[in-house]
């Protein structure tokens, strides 16, 4: 989908598009630039902004998400008319809550955020059969250290990273603006760029 297909969906579903949104679409569009970005958004807005990341990438997109169950993340997907077909999720809440859980071609499930190792193997597994170039998006580097050491969160983050272009990939990472300044300060060095807004 080109940009101007999708602001033009947008300005259908939202009415008049501010200028605040189209700044955000634009700084969307940058991320394509990127081997790897870190986008440091205000809690509220996070959700927002994957949203309009996920519409704007028209390439496979591995999605780590580590907040909401497959069934809000599917949800979500179609109430904002986002292609789920392209997007293989990593589910890091389902299994936890639910239990048993039927694994699909584009949906993984791991235990919980606090297994990065599960992670890992999930997003290799991803890589391997997924050809041409993709992302990952992680959503977010906030809750990985609630349920992991800074030092672990680090480690991981900087492996995503280096693997990535072994498979013809871009990495997004999403953190919350607020009290993990330290841990952000450390792990920007490892991005190719960082988008605050």
């Amino acid at each position: 989908m080109t940009y101007v297909c999708l602001l033009m969906m947008l300005l259908r579903l939202e009415g008049p598009i501010s200028l605040e949104v189209k700044m955000k679409m634009k700084n969307i569009r940058n991320l394509k630039r990127y081997e790897n970005v870190l986008v440091i958004e205000e809690a509220q807005k996070i959700q927002k902004t994957i949203r309009g990341i996920l519409k704007s990438i028209d390439k496979p997109i591995i999605y780590i998400d580590l907040i909401k169950p497959i069934s809000s993340i599917l949800r979500d997907l179609a109430e904002n008319k986002i292609n789920a077909e392209k997007i293989f999720t990593i589910d890091c809440v389902t299994k936890n809550t639910v239990g048993e859980v039927v694994r699909t071609d584009n949906i993984l499930f791991v235990r919980s955020p606090k297994d990065l190792t599960g992670i890992g193997i999930a997003v290799s597994e991803f890589l391997q059969s997924i050809p041409g170039e993709k992302y990952i998006i992680i959503d977010s580097l906030r809750v990985l250290t609630i349920y992991n050491e800074a030092a672990v969160v680090l480690r991981f983050i900087r492996s995503v990273l280096e693997n990535a272009p072994k498979s013809k990939t871009k990495v997004i990472v999403l953190s919350s603006k607020g009290k993990d300044e330290i841990l952000i300060k450390e792990v920007s060095q490892f991005f190719s760029e960082i988008k605050e807004k």
